[in-house]
Order: C-alpha cells, then structure tokens, then sequence
C-alpha cells in the first residue's frame, strides 16, 4: 500500500496554478466585503469569504492578500497569502489550514495552523506544524506528528518527506521515495510497527524501518534494529542491521515477547 503517494497531492494545489495563470485564462476574485487594491503598500486584498478561481483551481479564505513589486512592467506577484478557514482545491483534492503562502519565484507553498490537513477520496494527510512543498525541488514536507490515512493503514512520525521524479520535460511528476523521521508509528490492520526512521521506495513498495524497531502481533512483540516492511504482501521481516553484516551472512538478533 503506496501510503506515501498522498504527497502528490500538493503537487497539483491551486496556488501555483493561480499564480503562473499560463494559459492567460481571467483570474476570477469575489469577496463578501471589499476587494482593495493598495498602492501604497503595493498588494491587492480580497476580505470576507474571499474567493479566487483560475485553472481548475480555487482558494477561499476569510482575506487573500497577494503582493506584487511595483517596478515590475506588469505588477508581478511576489506572494500570496490566505488567511482564516483556508480551502484551497484542485482536481479533487483539498488542503486546510489558518493559513497558506506561495511564494512564485520558488514556487515554495506553506500550510500551516490548526486542523491542518490534506484529503482526497482515498486519503488524508494531517500534520500539527505545517505542509510545505518545494515545486522545482519536487520535494514535499508534512512536519508535527505528520499522519497519512489510508483506509485502515495509518503512517505516523514526526516530519515526513517525499521526493518526486519528473517525467520528461515539463510532464507530471510521480514519487520516487519518502522518509520518516522521529518516533515512526505504522499501523497496518493486523500489525503496529514503531522505529525511529523509515524510508519508503515507489518502486517496490517496501520500506526499510530502523533504530529500535518493534512490530506487534496477535499479543506478540518482535525487537530488532532493523526491519523490512512490504506494503504489497503486507509481510514485514527482521534484516542485518547493516550491509557489512548482510553481506558477512550475519545473524539477525531478535527478541520474542508475549503479551
């Protein structure tokens, strides 16, 4: 079970959409309000249930306010943020939080505050501190007891990453492999499994899990140092805690307990 694959879901959020508009489509704002454009202080804001629509994409929000340099040719925007009960949605799928900010020219978006999470159909991410994605570095960061949802199958640790490959030039971007620091909880159904780390490979679909490993079953707990779990089987093994020992045939040391 590709648990990680609910990072992709940031790869399509509406705020770089909006930001970029490529296809020239008319950026849509409505506001319960008032819309302002500030001169002096060189943003434009939208307050009360505001909305902005473009691409597919839209944000809401109690303000957007979006910030563009003034010796700019066409007033380019700087940053953006959205600020108060955030939605922002693209192709079916939904991130939440107090507030969001996109920065274009790094094409940098960060969620953060409370309820902070990310939903599709299948799954839903949540994270206590903030989500945060990196475009051009095609990389993705839940930080704060991060915890993906994926039917009965839940990821917990404390930060979450995720690195994406690009296909071809310009084309849509796949994972290639995540990791989990601090205190790593998964649980499968029929198994609980804590670790320290953990690093997770698309290709496969198994995760390397390490430093005081304990998986759980049926009233009986295995400890090691290191452990590998297949998403697929759902098979989970004990490994050589190293590749010198790996490669020396080295034993496995484990202990058994019953509950």
């Amino acid at each position: 079970m590709k648990y990680f694959l609910v990072f992709l879901l940031t790869l399509k959020i509406a705020f770089p959409a909006l930001a970029q508009n490529t296809d020239k489509q008319p950026i849509e704002i409505t506001a319960d309000e008032t819309i302002t454009w500030d001169k002096e202080r060189h943003f434009y804001q939208a307050r009360g249930n505001a909305l902005v629509e473009n691409n597919g994409g839209t944000v809401k929000a109690n303000i957007i306010t979006a910030y563009y340099d003034p010796d700019s040719d066409k007033r380019t925007i700087t940053r953006i943020v959205a600020e108060g009960n955030v939605e922002i949605s693209q192709d079916g799928q939904t991130a939440y939080g107090d507030v969001a900010q996109y920065t274009p020219a790094e094409k940098f978006m960060k969620l953060t505050g409370q309820n902070l999470r990310v939903e599709t159909k299948q799954n839903t991410i949540r994270a206590d501190e903030s989500i945060q994605y990196w475009q051009d570095r095609g990389e993705a960061h839940a930080v704060g007891r991060a915890t993906i949802v994926d039917g009965k199958n839940t990821v917990t640790s404390h930060i979450m990453k995720a690195f994406f490959y690009q296909n071809g030039d310009g084309g849509e971007q796949g994972l290639k492999e995540a990791t989990a620091e601090g205190g790593v909880t998964i649980e499968t159904g029929t198994e609980t499994i804590t670790a320290n780390r953990g690093r997770y490979t698309s290709s496969d679909s198994r995760a390397v899990i390490e430093g005081n490993v304990e998986i759980r079953r049926d009233g009986t707990r295995l400890n090691g140092d290191k452990a590998l779990v297949d998403f697929e089987t759902g098979v989970s093994q004990l490994m050589a805690s190293t590749p010198r020992e790996q490669e020396k045939g080295g034993r496995v040391r484990a202990l058994f307990y019953t509950d």
